[in-house]
């Protein structure tokens, strides 16, 4: 069905830029190399990487086995690897690209250039989500209602778990990550397009796709499957997004 308030299906203009193509090899060749399982650069990940290089920025500075220390178990890096790593993304920090996000896409909104800079619900409107507390200390119940707001502030309607239809919007189905272990947590968008499909951008490294994370046509959103190595998404449910300008 098609719905002229949402944007059109374009993934030559989403493609990912040669060089955040070479972050992501440089970032896989590094896991694979030291024998370990590479974390996707999910949300969670970046947010874990940016506070463990904060609190470790001098050796010695925290101990081992500092059970606080969620990002070192959610990337299983001593501070050596971790130090590595960094020196490994560095040179990619200050690249002028332009990387979107699930939700930038949703919004049909190119997002930021920095590649640690996130474009998560609330940018619109300027609100701004605690990930790091989110992260660390928040519960699944917090994290439910950051997200809730920030989509709020930037004029999103949650309509629920069916499908509602109105003329001036477009939807956009919501899925809520969760780890026990880790207590990582994340959030995923799906699209709805001009034609009337849906679509979705997994990652700022990766081109826009019509497929769950199973290869499956996503038919209906709320029947699609996302789940990495270490999270599981639940559907949470759709918003209405205003028409695309």
């Amino acid at each position: 069905m098609i719905n002229k308030s949402a944007p059109r299906f374009d993934p030559e203009k989403w493609a990912p830029a040669t060089s955040d193509i070479q972050l992501w090899k440089d970032y896989d060749g590094f896991f694979k190399q030291n024998n370990l399982c590479t974390p996707g650069l999910t949300l969670p990940t970046l947010v874990e990487l940016m506070g463990f290089f904060e609190r470790v920025s001098q050796p010695g500075s925290v101990p081992d086995d500092d059970p606080d220390l969620i990002a070192k178990h959610y990337l299983k890096l001593s501070f050596e690897k971790a130090v590595e790593l960094n020196k490994i993304l560095e040179p990619h920090f200050e690249g002028p690209f332009y990387r979107s996000s699930c939700y930038a896409y949703s919004l049909d909104h190119t997002g930021p250039r920095e590649i640690f800079a996130r474009f998560d619900p609330g940018a619109v409107s300027g609100f701004q989500i605690d990930w790091l507390y989110l992260q660390k200390e928040g519960s699944s119940k917090d994290f439910r209602c950051a997200i809730h707001e920030g989509c709020s502030s930037d004029s999103l309607e949650y309509i629920g778990k069916n499908i509602r239809y109105e003329e001036g919007a477009y939807l956009i189905a919501c899925f809520l990550g969760f780890d026990s272990f880790t207590r990582a947590k994340d959030v995923h968008f799906v699209r709805q397009d001009y034609d009337g499909g849906f679509s979705h951008k997994a990652s700022i490294f990766e081109a826009v796709s019509r497929k769950d994370f199973q290869n499956l046509t996503i038919q209906e959103p709320k029947t699609a499957v996302f789940k990495s190595d270490n999270l599981s998404y639940e559907f949470e449910g759709y918003f209405l997004a205003p028409a695309v300008k």
